[in-house]
């Protein structure tokens, strides 16, 4: 009799050990159903996001076309938002072909100084060289105000080619703008940038093109420093190498030297 409820019991316990086991493991299995099922809505979930944030182009630029028109009178009829660059750098990221990101850059221009200074440095850092150029040589359409602004933002460019046809710009200018946009490009520049300066400053020498060389002495080194020295010596002939020596040594004798420089131009 004890044998027989012995086995019984026995043969319950495994019943009751498997049950759970299957029980473990449909949870497990489940758990890890509903882990993979949270990915998968959450991947769709991004996607649609996603998408939403490709689909939110305003509807302004649905034609590069006539994208320039559209947001023209837009911008007429409600002038307030536009007065902040924020809202233009937006414009200029949320224009997602090469073609509506020059219609921006060209509207932007077209509305006033500080719109286009607000997508510059966008417009010159581009992937597409045309816009490069053509913003790089709009600068010499803004108002004189604002031409430091926009050279220092013009030679810190990413690309050395775009770099250089800002340097182009200063040269198109008349020449009472020139020596601060010079001076703005040697101290705001890379080398190359600060080369091409001191270049320029070197080849038409004049009084003011001399002061900025002198400012030289006090905001580059290295290399920059030697030719700012260099260019110096070159056209005074005189080895001034401080700054605050080169600045009083010019005080007393820029009248010997103005008349030849002006000759010199």
């Amino acid at each position: 009799m004890l044998r027989t409820i012995g086995f019984a019991a026995l043969g319950t316990l495994i019943i009751a050990l498997v049950w759970s086991g299957l029980r473990e493991e449909r949870s497990s299995r489940g758990v890890a159903a509903s882990a993979l099922d949270a990915r998968d809505a959450s991947a769709l979930l991004d996607d649609d996001q996603g998408s939403a944030r490709r689909d939110e182009s305003p509807a302004a630029m649905s034609d590069a076309g006539t994208y320039a028109a559209v947001r023209l009178a837009e911008i007429k009829a409600d002038p307030a938002p536009w007065s902040d660059v924020w809202i233009w750098r937006h414009e200029f990221t949320a224009a997602n072909t090469r073609e509506l990101r020059r219609e921006v850059a060209a509207l932007a221009r077209q509305v006033g100084a500080d719109s286009f200074l607000a997508v510059l440095a966008q417009a010159l850092a581009s992937d597409d060289p045309i816009l490069r150029v053509e913003a790089a040589r709009s600068i010499a359409t803004l108002p004189e105000s604002r031409m430091v602004e926009a050279m220092q933002l013009g030679v810190a460019a990413s690309d050395a080619e775009t770099r250089q046809e800002v340097m182009d710009v200063i040269e198109q200018l008349q020449p009472h703008l020139r020596a601060e946009l010079l001076k703005a490009s040697l101290l705001a520049g890379g080398s190359d940038v600060q080369q091409r300066a001191i270049d320029m400053l070197t080849d038409h020498p004049s009084p003011d093109y001399f002061s900025v060389l002198i400012e030289g002495l006090r905001a580059t080194s290295g290399a920059t420093r030697q030719a700012v020295e260099q260019a110096i010596g070159i056209i005074v002939g005189e080895s001034l190498t401080d700054y605050d020596i080169a600045n009083r040594w010019w005080s007393e004798n820029h009248a010997r030297y103005d008349g030849m420089m002006a000759r010199m131009e």
